[in-house]
């Protein structure tokens, strides 16, 4: 039964795979092209149909991450590749409901620490950098823990701060989501060590947020990641 099992889990895992590197593939293709003309008479212009294809492969990235098995085939099918050329798209950042997926994808590529250097070597933290103040307050959390995971990779502490991680993260402490709070005050903490400076506001930030923690009612923790429904067609 256990073998019948894990023969079935890697079926599934393999199909997966097979389906991320073509939402992959038409992901790619769709962050090339921008001619905004009705090909095919539906009505549709070229870069409209474009970004419908942008917005379905986002939700199908988040949908498949979810699952923590899936995790590992998403990262080896490079989809990671594919989100960072779509993140720039008018299709991704001008919409609500697809940052929130495109942060909550990013958050759980970066939960495997083996993986980490890489992402953050690839520039993944500018993306959710970009998108920060996008989106509402689930995204705006997917994006503090996803700076956060990348955070924990020592060698990469120093890129982030260049990129302006510290700074984006005390403008999210702001936030009244408590989650949100903590993810920030993790990666403060983790992205200080590696700052040649911390202005007033950062250490106020880390200051306040340790101080609502200590003093904090209600036990929260770091496992309650808001996740966006599911979608199928």
């Amino acid at each position: 039964a256990a073998a019948k099992a894990a023969a079935a889990e890697a079926e599934r895992c393999a199909k997966v795979a097979v389906e991320a590197a073509a939402a992959e593939a038409a992901a790619s293709a769709a962050a090339r092209g921008h001619v905004d003309v009705d090909v095919d008479g539906d009505g549709m212009g070229e870069d409209e149909e474009l970004m419908l294809t942008v917005r379905e492969a986002i939700v199908a990235f988040a949908n498949l991450s979810t699952e923590a098995s899936l995790v590992e085939p998403l990262l080896l099918e490079r989809v990671d590749d594919a989100l960072l050329q779509l993140s720039g798209l008018p299709g991704v950042r001008n919409e609500a409901e697809i940052v929130w997926r495109f942060n909550y994808t990013m958050y759980r590529l970066s939960l495997p620490a083996e993986h980490r250097r890489h992402l953050a070597e690839k520039g993944m933290a500018r993306p959710l950098l970009a998108l920060a103040k996008r989106g509402g307050e689930a995204a705006r959390q997917c994006c503090a823990a996803a700076l956060c995971n990348l955070s924990k990779e020592k060698s990469t502490r120093k890129g982030m701060v260049a990129d302006g991680a510290i700074t984006t993260l005390v403008e999210l402490s702001n936030e009244p989501n408590p989650l949100t709070q903590q993810w920030c005050a993790i990666a403060l903490g983790n992205l200080s060590e590696s700052a040649t400076s911390l202005r007033e506001g950062t250490v106020t930030a880390l200051l306040q947020l340790s101080i609502e923690e200590s003093t904090r009612e209600d036990a929260v923790t770091l496992d309650k990641q808001v996740r966006p429904p599911l979608v199928s067609r």
